[in-house]
């Protein structure tokens, strides 16, 4: 994923935007209790993350484990879905080349 902002528009019409994480930020996320302990949630938590407005509404960047899991719900499976899809097919993509 580039660092430029992208928008994805959810069936429902919610629009979310997307920002790939800097170093920085995935550093704040590793630092979440128990985050690095497991792979998966880090994965997940990834694309949770990169939301950067939901319906062009800026979101802040979560720093706790309760503030990521707020988000998630805000966001909505749907919108989980979407965002591991933009977040994840561009990092597998990169990796090919």
């Amino acid at each position: 994923m580039s660092a430029v902002e992208k928008t994805v528009t959810l069936g429902s019409g919610r629009k979310l935007s997307v920002r790939e994480i800097t170093p920085s930020r995935m550093l704040k996320l590793l630092a979440v209790e128990d985050a690095a302990s497991t792979p998966g949630w880090v994965r997940y938590a990834l694309s949770i993350c990169s939301v950067t407005a939901i319906d062009d509404v800026p979101v802040p960047f979560p720093e706790t484990a309760d503030e990521i899991e707020q988000l998630a719900d805000r966001i909505g499976n749907e919108g989980v879905i979407a965002m591991s899809k933009v977040v994840w097919d561009e990092k597998d993509e990169q990796a090919k080349n």
